[in-house]
This record gives structure tokens, sequence and C-alpha cells, in this order.
């Protein structure tokens, strides 16, 4: 697996300690750094180690063959992995341009403009299998994932799916209406039995949202054939715009596709874009504030955590 590049600071340190059926996470907040996203800081104020015990058997088990969907641009040999609620909806754009950039401006559309409800591309540049793109497009394929936060991936995809869209979804985020420890409970549960081959109906839209980022892109058998990219939602963030663009170069994008790739990102929220909203600190400070419920999440995300190398939430002192 290769990182792009990335330099934010470290404001969080894990000690995990195993003892048999029981992990120790201890998570030692350091202090807020002036420079440091305030969003990542909200309502956070511990200032001692806080040691939280997990049961192993709790724990949802990584690299499930759970969701697979890719897109490519073929004359570039460059594939992507789509993962729920991390660029999703703006990749596809990406790479809807890069398919046939000139009839795509032609006809007037704009990257930051593209949703699955009116894509330009269809789904021509879809695939849903990595083997198959590298037998189409040769081993020599550059392949990048996009990862995130999984505490953040949470909670915005929950204000998106479970608070925007409850009011035209019906029966959606497992009839949690509201309730968001209702809504962590079950997807928990919901996950459990998906990874035990358990049909359970109608919770496939909520499990796709939400599931851990190891059972997405056939990271089981090709976790080492991506180039990984760790994404900080906004537009004040620079970086993960940088990290793309230096990979798009190194397959040979040339720099006016770029330059148009470049101008798009950071042209505002997406439809499904939920940062810096009054919902997101609200459920950021359930969350925080909640044992149990925090346990309950890092149970479901704790592989995400530990093979992206993010930083585990650390509770509130109120």
């Amino acid at each position: 697996m290769r990182i792009l590049p990335r330099s934010f600071p470290r404001m969080f340190y894990c000690i995990i300690i195993s003892f048999g059926a029981v992990i120790f996470i201890a998570v030692i907040y350091r202090g807020r750094n002036a420079k440091q996203d305030p969003m990542r800081t909200e309502s956070v104020k511990v200032l001692e180690p806080q040691v939280i015990a997990i049961n192993m058997s709790s724990i949802i088990p990584p690299f499930f063959r759970f969701r697979e969907e890719y897109l490519v641009a073929k004359k570039y040999r460059l594939a992507t992995c789509q993962i729920e609620k991390v660029m999703s909806t703006i990749r596809g754009g990406m790479f809807c341009y890069l398919t046939d950039s000139k009839n795509f401006t032609a006809h007037n559309r704009k990257i930051s403009q593209e949703h699955w409800g009116n894509s330009f591309c269809k789904r021509r540049h879809i695939r849903k299998d990595l083997d198959k793109i590298y037998k189409e497009l040769g081993q020599k394929t550059t392949v990048f994932a996009i990862v995130r936060d999984p505490f953040d991936r949470l909670i915005s995809g929950y204000v998106d799916k479970c608070m925007k869209e409850a009011f035209y979804t019906k029966n959606s985020c497992y009839n949690c209406t509201g309730n968001f420890s209702c809504f962590v409970r079950n997807l928990h549960m919901s996950l459990q039995k998906r990874f035990a081959l358990e049909h359970i109906k109608g919770s496939f839209y909520n499990d796709r949202h939400f599931a851990p980022q190891t059972w997405y892109c056939d990271f089981r058998n090709h976790l080492h054939d991506y180039a990984i990219i760790k994404y900080s939602p906004g537009k004040e963030d620079p970086e993960t715009a940088a990290a793309i663009d230096e990979l798009f170069e190194e397959a040979g994008v040339p720099s006016h596709e770029r330059e148009t790739i470049g101008r798009e990102l950071p042209k505002g929220p997406t439809l499904h874009s939920t940062r810096g909203t009054g919902e997101v600190l609200r459920i950021r400070e359930q969350l925080l504030s909640n044992e149990d419920l925090l346990k309950k999440v890092i149970e479901i995300y704790y592989h995400d955590f530990v093979v992206f190398d993010f930083p585990f939430p650390v509770l509130s002192s109120e």
C-alpha cells in the first residue's frame, strides 16, 4: 500500500493493549493545536488518558468482500474505488470528465455538478471487478482509493442519510428515526449478520453507506495494490486535491485536464455535503459524551482506525 504524502498534526496518541478477549484502548488528548481544524476538536476537552475496554468478540471483522465499484479512465490506465461518503460524488464527475473531456466540455457540463442521477457518462466508466480492470487496462494500471476518518464519515453519513433524507425515505436507518443510539446499535447488529451471510430484509441501503471502509474495494486481496489518499473534508484543506493531482500527473493526465479538475474540486459542497452543520455538531457532542455509544462505534470501525492509521476518538470531559 502506498500512502501519498499528507502533513496533518497528530493530536491523539493511542496505546492499544490486548489481554485475552478484551482490548484496552488508552487515548491521550494532548491539547488543541491552533492550526488544527476546529471541527475535529469540537467538544473534546479531555486532558488525561482515557481507557476504553473493547470486547474483541464484538469487533466487526475486516476485509469482508461487501461492495466493489470502480471508476476507470481507460486512456490513462487509471482507476479508483468508490467508498460511500468519501468524495464519491465528485470523483464520479472527475472520471466522467476524464473519460470524454471534449464532449463533456462541449455540453457545458461541470465536474462539481455531476451526480449519479444526472451523470453525463451514465455507467460506461463504471466497473465492478478489479481483476477484470487489470485484464482490460493492464497490470500497470494506477489504482487508488480515498479513505476518511471513520468517526467523521459515520457522523456525516448519519446526518445525510438519516436526517436529511429521512423526510422522503421510508423506514430509513433501521427504523431508528431521530435516535442515534438506536441507529448505532442496529448498524452493529446488521453488519454482524451480514458478515455471517445472514439475509436481512431491507438493510442493504443502510449497510452500504455505513459499512467499514475495509469492506470495500476488495482490500482483502488488493490492499497493497492501492495508492491510498487520506481525505480531509472542507475547502480549506488543499492537500487532498494536491495528492490527487500528483497521482494524475504520474498517470499521464495532461496539465489542462488536471487544471480543470483542480478548479472544480473546491467549488463548494455537493448535494450530500454535511460538514459544519448544526446537526453534525450535535451528533458529535452526543457521541463523544457517551462512553457506551463510543465503544460501539469503535467496535464497528476498529479495523478502519488501525488499517488506515486514523486516531481513535476521545471522550469529552463533560
